[in-house]
């Protein structure tokens, strides 16, 4: 049995579905994260998959998983950036991903690593 687990798995244009980098997003991407529940978490209670940004702005999305949730589960994210309404702004940010109960207690988090925004705007 393997506990529980949060990755982001992949990061593509927003418009194109073609890979992107993280060390350079210059348009929307979207981030898709894969999480993984612990056997012996039941799955008749929600859950969250949060996708944390820390940098110029903090912000955090979040996705619901409604029961029964199942053992492995993955989602896209997609992140605006300027100058998109509600879009992050150029600069440097920490992505992580996080899976947590309805009471806020994190189950899993992935570690985080770099994103950084480029628009030039």
């Amino acid at each position: 049995m393997r506990g529980a687990s949060a990755k982001i798995d992949a990061v593509r244009v927003a418009s194109t579905g073609a890979p992107a980098s993280l060390g350079d997003v210059t348009e929307p991407v979207e981030l898709i994260v894969l999480v993984r529940r612990d056997e012996s978490t039941s799955p008749d209670i929600p859950l969250s998959i949060e996708l944390h940004l820390a940098g110029e702005v903090d912000t955090t999305l979040v996705a619901r998983l409604e029961p029964p949730v199942p053992v492995i589960a993955a989602t896209p994210f997609r992140v605006a950036v300027s100058p998109e309404r509600g879009a992050l702004p150029d600069g440097r940010y920490a992505a992580q991903v996080r899976l947590v109960t309805a009471s806020g207690r994190v189950l899993a988090s992935s570690i985080p690593v770099p994103l950084v925004v480029r628009t030039g705007r």
